[in-house]
């Protein structure tokens, strides 16, 4: 089972591999080890980096296939769109050819439109407005004012 200090990304993990394997093999004495205990490590190892390398390599192929295919399905679309709306234009095209061509088969009957369910009209803002009782203005307004109310 895999410890913590095991590197869980495989970019990592192959240089920690790389690292533990280089220093190890400087002096295995030091470490307590004699250099047969680092060689089943070793072809593990060796078999790791020629997967990992292997695998590094189909993804960089498989991205670049996949930009490819993503580019030239662009040009198929640019191409078909205008094609199959010449088709759709085209009054001698029946419904039973568009269908066999598996475009859009456009429906020739109008679809009603219902019963509106609101009323028509704009909607007020409403707002607080301030405002005297009009009969007390009328009276401000004749008293101070020389025009009639």
């Amino acid at each position: 089972m895999a410890q913590d200090w095991i590197p869980s990304a495989d970019a990592e993990l192959n240089e920690w591999l790389q690292n533990f394997l280089n220093y190890a093999n400087s002096d295995p004495a030091a470490l307590g080890l004699v250099a047969a205990d680092l060689t089943p490590l070793q072809t593990v190892v060796n078999t790791w980096h020629s997967a990992y390398t292997d695998h590094v390599q189909a993804q960089t192929a498989a991205q670049s296939a996949r930009e490819h295919k993503d580019s030239i399905r662009d040009d198929i679309e640019t191409t078909l769109r205008p094609l199959v709306n010449r088709i759709q234009a085209a009054p001698s095209v029946t419904d039973a050819q568009r269908q066999a061509l598996g475009i859009t088969v456009r429906s020739s009957a109008r679809t009603p439109v219902g019963a509106p369910t609101t009323r028509p009209g704009s909607r007020r803002a409403t707002t607080a407005i301030a405002y005297e009782p009009v009969s007390r203005l009328t009276a401000a307004r004749t008293a101070s004012s020389r025009s009639p109310p």
